[in-house]
């Protein structure tokens, strides 16, 4: 299973909502060589070129997010009653005359559904957590395969701010928190980039733009739509309801150290379909395939979220041919501040279909001549054009080395962002890297239409925001493993191993990507827009 978020990105304004791809109307252009960014670049990629393929991974904590224009909806949508509660029929009646009862208590609110989510959060609080992963496919004729994983990882409160009503704390990661599934990354990040508690609900923001508060957990009602701390298989569109378990020692998770027995509180989504079923007493087996899933989440009154649990079975028979398949994913607790635990550190696990980044070092290499640039100009944030921005370096390449400085525009509120799409084969193909105006970076990938978009990695750096200032991005991209520089700083591994987006394709500067950005008519310029050969 992978966890595909959506980054939003169609422009959406005034009456149309034009698929934003890199668009081809281009940006104003002045060329000259800028010797200063180059000498930028020799120096930010310099340990790439000098130890390619060796050395330490990154270690990173990254703000998990979903960078998007629209959330799911964290409550209820229910009907609405007539005032006073009365019904038209078409009839006419004598109303009742009014009660001289005068009320001589003030109304209590109803207790919650389940109590003890009215917790509180600290910055500094945590949850650590150990997972488990099998995959086992069996074909007949060919015997059975098995693939396993498994991770601790640490998810930790930063700083607070307050979104809406609620205070919510800023969401930190350490550790391996995520697994390769057929070349897909599947990853227990949570989708928002801050949690907190409110009127006995576990809620959680982007806390981007005007984004709602949505509910992981709704102790009050013990009702909510979709939504949860370790999966995004909920849907938005369904009422989950939470009821009342026990953990024994039974449970298939009671052998994990960390997990305490007894009461908890979970939400499930299950589905199934048999090969067979009974027709007038009849038993009639008219499918081929059958399919059988279950997933749940577990809550503790006080701590919050304590485990997972998915479980999907296929098979097919037919032709005489027969095959199934198994998937299994378990999370559990095993320490947190909340129940009185230390916290420890943790390491960041490198993903095993992931290749090392070479460690940085300051010997200067020197590079060859680019084989595009260096480029200066501006790209124009057109409040009448539903187009992002781009400049194409008219390029067709798999791998190489892109260097650029972006001038943050003047724009209100600050709402900007820029970046490079790079393996562009088509409008929808192509990945991209991007910072913007809330101090945020991110990497995202598209397979051939909006919809296929996956976000693969997001984060918070220390660069520039304000107008007028300049950030140089340095890009280094192979086949299936590359890595993000902001200002000579290396901040992220990139996945690159997404098959839809491996062809080799036009690399691009592009600004304005998101619904929220403000388009006032400024511009963004950037400079020493460079393309090298990675050798």
């Amino acid at each position: 299973m992978t966890t595909s978020q959506r980054i939003e990105i169609n422009r959406g304004r005034g009456s149309s909502s034009a698929p934003v791809a890199a668009s081809s109307r281009r940006a104003r252009v002045q060329i000259n060589v800028t010797t200063s960014l180059l000498a930028i670049s020799i120096l930010a990629v310099s340990a790439f070129l000098a130890g390619c393929g060796e050395g330490e991974d990154l270690q990173s904590t990254s703000v998990a997010g979903q960078l998007s224009d629209t959330v799911a909806p964290g409550g209820l949508v229910g009907g609405s009653e007539s005032p006073g509660g009365s019904s038209s029929t078409g009839s006419s009646s004598t109303p009742a005359p009014a009660s001289d009862t005068i009320p001589t208590s003030v109304p209590v609110a109803a207790p919650p559904q389940f109590v003890g989510y009215d917790f509180e959060l600290s910055e500094g609080d945590f949850w650590r957590f150990r997972w488990e992963y099998l995959d086992r496919s069996c074909a007949q004729g060919s015997g059975c395969k098995t693939k396993k994983d498994d991770g601790e990882f640490q998810v930790t409160l930063g700083p607070s701010r307050k979104w809406m009503d609620a205070t919510v704390f800023e969401v930190g990661y350490s550790g391996n928190t995520s697994y390769i599934d057929d070349g897909k990354r599947r990853s227990f990040v949570l989708n928002w980039a801050y949690i907190g508690v409110l009127d006995n609900r576990i809620v959680a923001t982007d806390g981007y733009g005007d984004t709602p508060l949505v509910t992981l957990f709704d102790g009050r009602t013990g009702k909510w739509a979709g939504s949860g701390f370790f999966t995004d298989r909920f849907s938005s569109s369904d009422l989950f309801v939470a009821r009342s378990v026990a953990f024994g020692a039974t449970n298939e998770l009671a052998s994990w150290a960390g997990l305490q027995s007894g009461p908890l509180h979970s939400v499930t989504a299950a589905a199934s379909q048999g090969k067979c079923e009974t027709i007038e007493g009849r038993q009639i087996c008219p499918r081929e395939e059958s399919f059988s899933y279950n997933e749940s989440e577990y809550y503790r009154p006080g701590v919050g979220p304590v485990a997972y649990l998915y479980s999907s079975t296929a098979s097919f028979s037919g032709g005489g041919f027969s095959s199934s398949y198994q998937t299994e994913e378990r999370v559990s607790l095993t320490a947190s501040s909340l129940t009185g635990d230390e916290r420890v550190a943790i390491a960041t696990a490198t993903p095993e279909s992931q290749v090392q980044l070479p460690t940085p070092t300051s010997t200067p290499v020197a590079l060859p001549t680019p084989i595009f640039g260096p480029v200066d100009g501006e790209m124009e944030l057109s409040p009448n054009d539903g187009n992002i921005s781009d400049f194409s370096s008219g390029l067709s390449v798999g791998s190489g080395i892109v260097q650029v400085a972006f001038s943050n525009p003047s724009v209100p509120d600050n709402k900007w962002s820029h970046g490079i799409t790079f393996r562009q084969s088509e409008e929808e193909t192509f990945h991209a890297v991007f910072i913007n105006g809330d101090g945020i970076w991110g990497h995202f990938v598209r397979g051939g239409s909006s919809g296929s978009e996956h976000i693969l990695d997001v984060g918070r750096f220390d660069f520039a925001t304000s107008s007028g200032s300049t950030n140089v991005l340095t890009l280094i991209f192979g086949d299936v493993t590359g890595g993000l520089f902001i200002n000579g700083q290396q901040v992220a591994n990139l996945d690159l191993s997404f098959a839809a987006a491996r062809v080799p394709g036009d690399v691009r500067v592009m600004t304005g990507l998101f619904p929220t950005d403000e388009l006032s008519g400024a511009t963004t310029a950037f400079a020493g827009f460079s393309v090298y050969e990675l050798e």
